[in-house]
């Protein structure tokens, strides 16, 4: 299995890594097919629901619902370790907190960027 992540070009870096796959893979026990199951459930379902529930949140500004999907979305990311993606969603879930609704708007850019990688990297796992 491997991940796609930029290594090899010029500009690449650790911290460009969008999966950190070893760590991944620790999290599920080692097991490749675990992980493949997790990130199908992910892509599938989990990543849609909890997007959609963040911009229904932020439409009818919801600081609760967005802080309670922010924090879900982060937990979720960092089975991958995609810091990016946890970073995101982690000030997401702080400015729901704060209910931030301006703050939150742009942040959800950047969270809604960081999953479109992330969502690139894990459809190119492969065994």
């Amino acid at each position: 299995m491997k991940v796609e992540n930029g290594e090899g070009r010029a500009d690449a870096s650790p911290e460009a890594q969008v999966v950190d796959l070893d760590c991944a893979l620790r999290r599920v026990g080692g097991s490749k097919d675990l992980l493949q199951e997790i990130t199908q459930l992910f892509c599938s379902e989990e990543c849609p629901e909890l997007t959609r529930n963040i911009r229904e949140a932020l439409a009818k500004q919801d600081s609760a619902l967005l802080e309670r999907a922010a924090h879900t979305l982060r937990s979720s990311v960092d089975l991958f370790g995609a810091k990016r993606a946890f970073d995101a969603a982690r000030s997401l879930e702080e400015l729901a907190r704060e209910s931030d609704f301006q703050g939150a708007a742009e942040m959800w850019k950047t969270l809604d960027q960081e999953l479109a990688n992330l969502g690139a990297a894990l459809a190119n796992l492969e065994t």
